[in-house]
């Protein structure tokens, strides 16, 4: 049985799957889930600016269906694409979703590992497996062309947001913190983690934008080359501290600062989440076109107004303040124009529907929540 697909401006068709269930071992691996991801990727790509005019050499390199490649060639202009996967069967349905599309790619039937062992450099390399990208960041950063750009995804999420402490130190470095911005904390180790392996071979890897959706983080970061270049990210490497009793944060750099009976997460990147211009490219260009899904112009909606936050760090979740410091909910649209009254910036996040992101303290924030919860209305 074969299920035929369409997403993008892409049609694919992959072996059924008559149990409805995603799951590694899948003859060909197809999630629709992720369309979301595969949308921002191709927004992303035709967002960037380019050095030249030569095709944007792309690596899809655990590529499955060839859904992301195929949609890479077709969407994003001038580009060469080669779409990677070790199952012959994934390799066999590739080659037929490109002949069904009516574009060429270089499919590739190579494990992972070796296909970078090639002495070739992509310009973009989309890094998306069924678990951790560790295996694969080593290698893939090592076949990066100067002026370049990676994108990562985690699906180890329980790791990364603290539900297995252990698991995230072992295969990140890092602790985690199960806390309201749990999310966030883990995009930050994630991007330590790269960094870190990047700076090994004198490369600087800063991201451009992230965001954490359904059950995965994914990051794109932009390769530059240098000794100077990599110890400027690594000072940007340091902790968040985090009070249980009263949610209060601080970041710092030295984790001997950290406060008294106060808990930590780290290593972490302490840096920009987003730039801006890129984000905004990205939303600019997602309205133009018809076929990217509401998600997406939802997602870019949210991050355009949360990336003008770029110093901030965490968020905070009003519903649990609120019930922790016995307060009534308020409006978060009204909450947010009352804190910018005050002089302080706030916005709505993508990482929690119930959270917000702003440069106020938490003192001033939860007095601002306290006045309001008594109006009426709220």
């Amino acid at each position: 049985m074969i299920s035929k697909i369409e997403e993008g401006t892409a049609k694919i068709e992959i072996p059924g799957n008559r149990a409805g269930k995603i799951h590694s071992k899948m003859p060909v691996f197809y999630n629709p889930v992720m369309q979301l991801s595969r949308d921002i990727s191709i927004i992303f790509l035709n967002s960037i600016s380019r050095k030249s005019s030569k095709p944007l050499r792309c690596l899809d390199l655990l590529s499955a269906s060839g859904i992301r490649a195929i949609r890479i060639k077709k969407e994003v202009p001038n580009t060469e694409v080669t779409a990677n996967d070790m199952s012959k069967k994934a390799f066999d349905r590739i080659k037929k979703n490109a002949k069904l599309n009516n574009v060429k790619l270089k499919v590739k039937n190579k494990e992972a590992h070796v296909l970078l062992s090639e002495l070739k450099s992509y310009d973009f390399i989309d890094i998306d497996p069924f678990g951790t990208p560790i295996p694969f960041l080593d290698a893939a950063i090592k076949r990066l062309s100067p002026h370049s750009y990676i994108s990562v995804t985690a699906t180890d999420t329980s790791a990364l947001c603290g539900t297995y402490d252990y698991a995230c130190r072992r295969k990140y470095s890092s602790k985690p913190l199960r806390n309201e911005f749990m999310h966030e904390i883990g995009i930050r180790i994630l991007i330590y983690k790269i960094q870190q392996v990047a700076a090994q071979y004198d490369v600087a890897l800063t991201p451009v934008f992230s965001h954490s959706s359904n059950h995965y983080m994914k990051v794109y970061l932009k390769k530059e080359i240098g000794a100077k270049k990599a110890n400027e990210i690594l000072k940007k490497h340091g902790y968040v501290f985090y009070n249980w009793k009263t949610c209060d944060r601080k970041p710092s750099t030295n984790l001997e600062d950290k406060p008294k009976n106060w808990d930590y997460a780290g290593p972490l990147w302490l840096g920009q989440l987003w730039d801006l211009k890129i984000t905004n490219k990205m939303l600019e260009f997602a309205k133009s076109k018809k076929h990217f899904s509401e998600k997406s112009i939802t997602l870019l909606e949210k991050i355009s107004n949360e990336a003008l936050l770029l110093k901030t760090i965490g968020y905070f979740n009003i519903h649990y303040l609120s019930k922790k410091h016995c307060f009534g909910i308020p409006k978060m649209n009204f909450l947010i124009e009352n804190i910018n009254k005050k002089g302080f910036k706030a916005s709505r996040t993508h990482f929690s529907e119930t959270s917000l992101k702003t440069t106020s303290t938490l003192k001033k924030l939860l007095s601002t929540i306290s006045s309001l919860s008594k109006q009426k209305g709220c």
